[in-house]
């Protein structure tokens, strides 16, 4: 959130009152995007939302994995990435639908692209 705001975008987090998605945003420009925001201790795998959202041009997803959860001021690795590029990572794991990242037979080819990429949500 305070990344996003750093950007000149203003931020509301939603509170868990839509589905998915944590962030609703109002870029400066007045486009409205939705965020949806996931977090790992480096596990291998960011849960992420079932349906289809491929054709939601105005989501975003922000992926964060923690190498070091416990340490309250370590910095995660972050990916930020269209939805319709997170819906192309999305894989079937048990009763639903993750983004693999944990070796390298699974992992997404292109996910380094992502890293950091916050200017993709303007």
């Amino acid at each position: 959130m305070s990344q996003l705001m750093r950007q000149g975008h203003q931020v509301v987090p939603t509170l868990g009152g839509m589905g998915g998605v944590e962030l609703l945003v109002k870029t400066p420009a007045g486009r409205q995007l939705e965020v949806v925001v996931r977090g790992v201790p480096d596990n291998g795998r960011w849960l992420v939302n079932e349906e289809p959202e491929g054709e939601l041009d105005q989501r975003f997803y922000v992926l964060l994995n923690y190498k070091r959860f416990e340490e309250p001021r370590a910095y995660p690795m972050v990916f930020v990435m269209p939805a319709a590029r997170a819906e192309g990572m999305k894989t079937e794991r048990g009763r639903g639908k993750a983004i693999v990242f944990g070796n390298k037979k699974q992992c997404p080819p292109d996910l380094d692209r992502w890293a950091e990429a916050w200017a993709v949500i303007q």
